[in-house]
């Protein structure tokens, strides 16, 4: 397996990985937690940095690649925003979507930067 192939297995499953977290409807009886640091902004902004770090390596140029790696994780992102809003206990924000598209600017940034 190329090294390229890897990464864009790697894409796919943290993809997947992304979608059960967002679309899994959280069980009744769990309290939401509390903290001082918005625990669910930061999520938003690990997984989508790691996604777009997945996507720089799966891309075989690198010219354009933050563009192409940030706009793939922002549509992937808005995507769960929309389908959260069909699941109970889920909802769907812009404020979301920012903090998604901000993570993977970040993370493909990251990759641009120290590769």
């Amino acid at each position: 397996m190329t090294n390229r192939r890897w990464w864009q297995l790697v894409s796919v499953v943290t993809m997947a990985m992304i979608a059960v977290g967002s679309l899994v409807q959280p069980p009744p009886d769990v309290a939401p937690i509390r903290s001082p640091v918005p625990v669910s902004s930061v999520l938003h902004l690990l997984a989508y940095g790691v996604l777009s770090v997945t996507l720089m390596g799966a891309q075989r140029s690198q010219e354009r690649a933050v563009i192409v790696a940030v706009g793939v994780a922002t549509g992937f992102g808005v995507g769960m925003e929309i389908a959260q809003l069909q699941v109970p206990g889920r909802e769907g924000t812009l404020p979301d979507v920012l903090t998604n598209a901000i993570g993977a600017a970040v993370g493909a940034c990251g990759w641009h930067a120290f590769r």
